[in-house]
């Protein structure tokens, strides 16, 4: 992605799984983590997108 520069493969590939519509126990099977796990990569990736939690981050990244 490159409008954010400062973003990690790993959350680009949360970001892929995101805008695929994954649920987060769906890509926490896929990738190998808690859904813990998602829910706070979920929450650094909105913070580094500029997004509040009101925000609806795959809405965000279905308009990219």
């Amino acid at each position: 992605m490159d409008i954010v520069p400062n973003i990690s493969p790993s959350e680009t590939k949360l970001a892929a799984l995101l805008k695929l519509n994954f649920s987060s126990k769906e890509i926490s099977n896929i990738l190998g983590i808690s859904t813990e796990s998602v829910k706070t990569s979920r929450s650094r990736l909105r913070k580094k997108l500029g997004l509040t939690r009101e925000d609806n981050l795959v809405d965000f990244l279905m308009k990219l």
